[in-house]
C-alpha cells in the first residue's frame, strides 16, 4: 500500500454576517466535537484526544449521504450534522455556515488550533512543542490499533491534513515503526491524531 499526503488546507475565512443566524436546534455537532466545542477539557493531552476523536467522527461523516459542505465559523472548522447541513444549504449566506476549503475533493482536517487549555510540557523529557496552537492528521479509509501501532486500510487510502504527523514519520507509539495493512473492511473508517512538533495523540 502506498499513501498520498494531502493537504493542509485552511478552512474559508467566515463570510460576512449578511444571512439569518442559525436556529440553537441545528447546531448539532458529532459527539466527541460537541464536547471539545462545549467542555474543553483544561489538560492538553485530553483536550488533544478529544479533538484526535472529533476529527474522526467527521472524516468518517464526510463519507457518508450527509456530508461535510457546511462547518462551524470557529473551532477550525467543525462538521454541523445533518439538521445544520440541511439548514445551511437553504441559508448559505449566514455567517454560521462556512462552505469548508477541500483539497482535490476532499474533507480536511483542522489546522493551527489555538489550544485553550492548560499547556504542560516537560523539557526533560524531550518535549519540544512549546506553541499555542495544534493541527491533526487523518488516515482516510482507516483505523488504528495502538498497541501494535498498526494502520489498517482500505484501497484508495490517504494521509489528510497536517505534514510532519506522527502517521507520516511512523513512530505514533513507543517509537514502533508503524506498520500497515491492507483491510478492505475499513473503507468507511478514519484515524486521526493531532498535535505538533514532537507530541501528537490520537484516540
Amino acid at each position: 500500500l502506498s499513501s498520498t499526503l494531502i493537504g493542509p488546507a485552511q478552512s474559508a475565512p467566515p463570510p460576512p454576517p449578511t444571512g439569518p443566524e442559525m436556529p440553537a436546534a441545528r447546531t448539532g455537532l458529532n459527539m466527541k466535537c460537541a464536547k471539545y466545542r462545549d467542555k474543553p477539557d483544561d489538560l492538553k493531552q485530553n483536550q488533544l484526544k478529544t479533538m484526535a476523536q472529533c476529527m474522526a467522527q467527521d472524516c468518517e461523516q464526510s463519507m457518508e449521504e450527509v456530508g461535510c459542505t457546511y462547518v462551524t465559523p470557529g473551532y477550525g472548522g467543525l462538521c454541523y450534522t445533518n439538521p445544520g447541513q440541511n439548514w445551511c444549504s437553504q441559508n448559505p449566506s449566514s455567517s454560521d455556515c462556512v462552505e469548508q476549503t477541500k483539497a482535490q475533493g476532499l474533507w480536511q482536517p483542522v489546522q493551527q488550533l489555538s489550544f485553550t487549555g492548560k499547556y504542560k510540557d516537560d523539557p526533560a523529557k524531550g518535549d519540544t512543542n512549546d506553541g499555542p496552537d495544534f493541527s491533526c492528521t487523518c488516515a482516510y479509509k482507516c483505523s488504528y490499533q495502538k498497541s501494535s501501532n498498526k494502520l489498517r486500510c482500505a484501497s484508495g487510502w490517504k494521509l489528510l491534513g497536517a505534514k510532519g504527523s506522527d502517521f507520516e514519520i511512523g513512530t505514533l507509539y513507543k517509537n514502533k515503526p508503524l506498520i500497515i495493512y491492507d483491510d478492505r473492511n475499513k473503507k468507511d473508517s478514519c484515524a486521526c491524531i493531532c498535535g505538533a512538533g514532537n507530541k501528537w495523540t490520537g484516540k
